[in-house]
């Protein structure tokens, strides 16, 4: 693997869109002090952007913990289920039976 794809992989693993990556190759392909600070410029503002998603998804998992802990809390004041025995009892057996008169027809 050439340092460049490196380069370029380990971008696109920082999250940075290719038009973005685009803009930073001037400093690998002509390196200059304008061309570093450039870079490190734009860099700064991609930490900036990802920091602020950081924060939006901070903030969205605490909404929903709050959420959590709301509907945990609404059904601990719910009444228990009611007892399996108000269900009508239907044995495997019959179940199966049911199934096969449903399908053929007959026993």
């Amino acid at each position: 693997m050439t340092v460049r794809l490196g380069n370029v992989q380990g971008l696109y693993a920082a999250n940075l869109s290719s038009g973005t990556i685009a803009e930073l190759m001037p400093c690998r392909d002509t390196p200059s002090k304008h061309n570093s600070d450039a870079t490190l410029e734009r860099m700064a503002r991609e930490r900036e952007r990802i920091t602020a998603q950081i924060d939006d998804l901070q903030r969205a998992r605490d909404t929903l913990d709050s959420m959590v802990a709301v509907a945990r809390a609404h059904r601990e004041t719910l009444p228990p289920p009611a007892p399996a025995a108000d269900e009508p009892a239907v044995s495997r057996d019959s179940s199966v039976r049911q199934a096969r008169v449903g399908r053929t027809g007959g026993p």
